[in-house]
């Protein structure tokens, strides 16, 4: 009787300590599971964090790329406003003095003003004979002394020998003078519109510089005024 229980007490002892084993076992399991876990959830926290970073970087990235996207369509816009509002003061200002001068085209005082104009454009086309065609208001009422005042005045300036015929009149309202070779080949057109067209490179930078308080060139034209036919 007594080696049986103590036959069971060995067993009850090892049954117990297999059990004991088997928790501590457990235990031993559920605390690296719990490690393991952990261990996951900071990899997965530091890899959000950097993805989150990545992301942060290449958000501010493209707004900067945006800003600078945006910078530059702005200059180019202002650019353009500026070119547009050069251009406009331009034209309106030729308008105006192509309408003023046409103004006084209609005064007797303006004769002076195409005798220099005649003379010049003779001078242009190298002197000799040549024929002058008149055109604006006074245009028809210029008379022979007219075309021998220009001659002395082209001998006096630029010591050329120029004989001028009175040709017909330019129909049309642009005031001035065109000198023509006899043959009609070669003319030298100096009316209003065509001398403002030669010198707008200056006339324009002048403009522009009293308006913009700066400087810009542009082209003159032809510079001389003569053409071939």
């Amino acid at each position: 009787m007594g080696r049986e229980a103590e036959r069971t007490g060995d067993v009850e002892a090892l049954v117990e300590g297999i059990l004991r084993e088997a928790r501590d076992e457990a235990r031993r399991g559920v605390e690296e599971a719990r490690k393991r876990a952990e261990g996951r959830v900071e990899a997965a926290g530091v890899q959000a964090a950097r993805i989150a970073e990545e992301t942060e970087a290449a958000a501010e990235r493209q707004v900067a790329s945006i800003a600078r996207e945006a910078e530059s369509k702005l200059a180019a816009e202002l650019a353009r406003a500026e070119l547009a509002a050069r251009e406009s003061a331009w034209r309106e200002l030729v308008a105006r003095a192509l309408g003023l001068c046409r103004e006084e085209a209609r005064k007797p005082d303006f004769r002076k003003v195409l005798v220099r104009l005649a003379a010049e454009a003779a001078v242009g086309l190298g002197g000799g004979e040549a024929r002058a065609r008149f055109a604006g208001p006074l245009g028809a009422t210029l008379d022979d002394g007219f075309l021998r005042e220009t001659e002395r005045l082209v001998k006096v300036a630029c010591g050329l020998d120029t004989g001028l015929v009175a040709g017909e009149p330019c129909d049309d309202g642009n005031p001035g003078v065109v000198i023509e070779s006899i043959d009609g080949r070669l003319s030298y057109d100096n009316r209003l519109e065509a001398r403002f067209a030669r010198l707008e490179g200056e006339l324009r930078a002048r403009a522009l510089r009293g308006l913009f308080g700066d400087d810009e060139s542009g082209e003159a034209g032809n510079g001389r005024g003569v053409s071939w036919k």
